[in-house]
């Protein structure tokens, strides 16, 4: 910020031209006021030693409205981003997310402090949220590279602290080791489930009849493009109030007690409910409605297509078993559902909704407990119980079953657009990956595509051996042929067979003074440099050990 040049008129010093304006204004109008009135907030004191001075606050102007102090203060500091650019806010992020990132340098070395998985997390759940706020307002902003590189740089510091590598690796690398999304995916990602958020929430702002690339208009055309998903129907609704008027129970001990499947009181009637998962994506539900009247014993099942969850199966199975009930025109009987997921009992049960397939089934259940006593149990799944026994078997031919409906069968949850985002994004970052074919060939020979099981297995290891097998992977090492790169060594050949170059590829492949060895002793088939991709880390860490043990060997001879 600057301070604004004082002003000097009616032998008064302005701090600003508002200032200024505003006492001329007030007195054109006759209005009596106090100008630059001081109040003393704490008159000076004594702590432990120490005198503490007196604190003073000067306002501008004070007027009397009614017998109240009213107190008006102009402001005399300009901002720098007073003209609305992004470029001031993008110094802060960046400025507040390297702070934060000098900090954990406290608590971090190569080999030494917390470990890589604390400091992923702190990166993920402190620096990374902090950087890409709001960035569904300027997205527009990473369009120009400077602005983007600046990020950038934060990304790669953080990629740098976890793994404990030298400043010369490659942030790509580093990137995938960590299966980290580059920083310009995640961002599009997170202002775009944004966008969808608001446009879902009827929030979203666009101007149709002006055609100039703004912010808004580039985040339409992305979701139009690539991101479709965006626009479907969502379970999302206001917030509904909606009273519970049947009964439930979620009791751990209903395992040990028999339940009857069909009832042998001729008033009750007993309804399993379901929802199933295939292989193939299909949701499906079913139920079973069991009862000594005939003509109220029931069951049923139906294909919810690829896109709802188990959950809202089982919610819908719910409603549907509701529906039946409703339609048959049961009346005075005590009707027990018997559910297997516990979070659509916590769902129905909730009096503020805000899903409206919820909401529905919910409804469904209050129309049915006009006439009826209705009480949701819960029930442990796969425990013998026949009924819901029964029931999983229809859910399971629900996912078989052939459906004319169109997807969505449903509105989705706004968990299916979170997940798919996260799908797609992943996707992104592969195909970028492999694209690089002509760069990071080191780093290619043992991450040809993103492995994320091998991510995280990596994050789990203590800091010196991350920092040796990210060395290993990246060739930004303390073998001969980068150190010979660096300037550090006069030559970049094998110290082991004096044949090659000492890398990474040539001791694990082809160097003749241990291939062999490593055959031997660890178990190991004869490697190829295209099986490189293929072992895991796990693998490549005993390798490295033993190989790492061979040349100090042979460095102390």
């Amino acid at each position: 910020m600057r301070q604004i040049k004082k002003h000097i008129k009616y032998g008064l010093k302005f701090d600003s031209r508002l200032e200024l304006f505003f006492y001329e204004l007030c007195r054109s109008e006759g209005l009596k006021f106090d100008f630059q009135v001081p109040y003393e907030l704490h008159p000076p004191f004594k702590y432990q030693g120490k005198t503490i001075r007196a604190m003073t606050l000067t306002v501008d102007f004070e007027f009397i409205d009614y017998g109240k102090n009213v107190i008006v203060d102009t402001k005399g500091f300009q901002r720098n981003d007073n003209k609305l650019k992004w470029k001031a806010h993008l110094e802060y992020i960046y400025k507040k997310c390297l702070g934060t990132l000098f900090q954990m340098k406290k608590i971090v070395g190569a080999t030494w402090g917390t470990s890589p998985t604390v400091t992923n997390m702190i990166y993920n759940c402190i620096v990374k949220p902090a950087l890409l706020y709001g960035v569904v307002a300027w997205y527009k902003c990473l369009k120009k590279v400077t602005y983007l590189k600046k990020l950038q740089k934060i990304q790669a510091q953080a990629c740098r602290l976890i793994l404990g590598v030298q400043r010369s690796t490659p942030v790509a690398a580093m990137e995938v080791i960590l299966n980290l999304r580059p920083l310009e995916i995640e961002a599009e990602s997170k202002a775009l489930l944004a966008a969808g958020r608001l446009r879902r929430c009827q929030d979203w702002r666009l101007d149709l009849d002006d055609n100039r690339p703004t912010t808004a208009r580039i985040i339409e055309n992305k979701i139009n493009d690539k991101y479709a998903f965006l626009n479907l129907p969502t379970t999302f609704t206001n917030k509904t109030i909606c009273h519970t008027f049947f009964e439930y129970s979620i009791d751990s001990s209903v395992g040990d007690k028999q339940i009857e499947v069909t009832p042998s009181n001729p008033e009750h009637i007993h309804v399993y409910t379901d929802g199933s998962k295939d292989l193939a994506n299909q949701v499906g539900y079913g139920y079973t409605i069991k009862t000594k009247t005939r003509y109220l014993t029931h069951e049923a099942h139906f294909n919810l297509g690829s896109m709802p969850s188990v959950f809202q199966a089982e919610v819908m199975a719910v409603k549907a078993a509701a529906d039946h009930l409703l339609l048959c025109n049961a009346q005075d009987k005590t009707i027990k559902f018997y559910i297997d997921n516990q979070a659509a009992i916590y769902a129905l049960r909730n009096v503020t909704l805000y899903d409206s397939i919820v909401l529905e089934t919910k409804r469904s259940l209050n129309l049915l407990a006009e006439g009826n006593l209705v009480k949701l149990n819960w029930i442990p799944g796969h425990c013998g119980f026949m009924g819901n026994e029964a029931a999983d078997r229809k859910a399971k031919l629900g996912t078989q079953a052939f459906t004319l409906l169109c997807e969505p069968a449903i509105p989705v949850m706004n968990d299916f657009f979170s997940s798919k985002t996260k799908k797609l994004t992943f996707e992104l970052h592969n195909e970028t990956w492999r694209a690089s074919i002509q760069k990071y060939k080191k780093t290619r020979l043992f991450f040809h595509e993103l492995r994320p099981r091998e991510s995280k297995w990596l994050l789990k290891q203590g800091r010196e051996k991350v920092h040796d097998l990210t060395g290993i992977i990246t060739g930004h090492n303390s073998l001969n042929y980068h150190q010979y790169i660096i300037g550090n060594t006069d030559s970049p050949t094998c110290r082991l067979c004096s044949e090659g170059n000492e890398t990474a590829e040539h001791l694990f492949v082809y160097c003749p003074a241990i291939v062999s060895q490593i055959q031997i002793n660890l178990g190991f088939p004869p490697l190829r440099r295209m099986d490189l991709s293929c072992i895991s880390l796990g693998n490549v860490s005993k390798i490295w050990a033993f190989i790492l043990g061979k040349i100090m060997s042979y460095e102390s001879q």
